[in-house]
């Protein structure tokens, strides 16, 4: 599945300093093993697991929201037809992992939660208000991954990613790390750029609402 991607966006997030522990190898492929939705009979799909696809492919559509104050745009495409596209994760990593979603600020890692299932949308954000994360630069994120949580969180699926700011801009930044969430209240994101010389620059996306279907 998309261990390799998951690997990689894990390194992403690590920023700052020299680090002063190495965390344990952890091998995503081995230690997670997945069965795909067809594979898997309907009365032996995890409980919950039809609600999450349900609020999943519900997302896919145009949307507002806000963003440090200002209104943008955003749009989500998921795959509707998810037989071979969602995989159920039949042996979780280890509690701990560094898999996943290691970027999202004063949430859970994906390690310290119960992953369900995992799969990728695409999320375009247009009229951000930081110029290196716009959809005319930075802001068109493909096949991002999404991991469908279990009991004991309120997030029923989260999906991570991190964007390079093109150098061609010449700003100080070098990344925009995105967190995007879906509760029971509906979706939220936070989108932060970062890079060597400069503060941090973060935008919590708070109020979404559905305006209507992508064109």
């Amino acid at each position: 599945m998309r261990t390799a991607i998951l690997i990689a966006l894990g390194a992403a997030a690590c920023k700052g300093g020299e680090p002063t522990d190495t965390p344990p190898d952890v091998d995503c492929v081995a230690d997670e093993t997945t069965q795909t939705l067809q594979q898997v009979a309907a009365p032996d799909w995890p409980e919950g697991l039809q609600d999450r696809i349900d609020a999943y492919r519900e997302l896919d559509g145009r949307w507002t929201a806000e963003a440090c104050g200002e209104t943008i745009n955003v749009a989500i495409r998921t795959i509707q037809v998810l037989d071979t596209d969602l995989d159920l994760v039949t042996s979780p990593l280890p509690e701990g992992n560094i898999c996943g979603c290691t970027l999202d600020p004063d949430e859970p890692k994906d390690g310290d939660l119960t992953v369900m299932a995992r799969t990728t949308m695409d999320i375009f954000f247009q009229d951000y208000p930081e110029e290196g994360f716009r959809e005319e630069s930075a802001g068109n994120l493909a096949n991002v991954p999404v991991a469908f949580f279990g009991g004991g969180t309120d997030m029923l699926m989260r999906a991570c990613t991190t964007a390079i700011v093109p150098p061609i801009l010449l700003l100080d930044y070098r990344d925009t790390e995105v967190a995007f969430r879906v509760d029971a209240s509906g979706p939220s994101a936070t989108v932060t750029l970062t890079g060597p010389d400069v503060a941090d620059a973060s935008c919590d996306v708070t109020g979404w609402v559905r305006v209507g279907d992508n064109q």
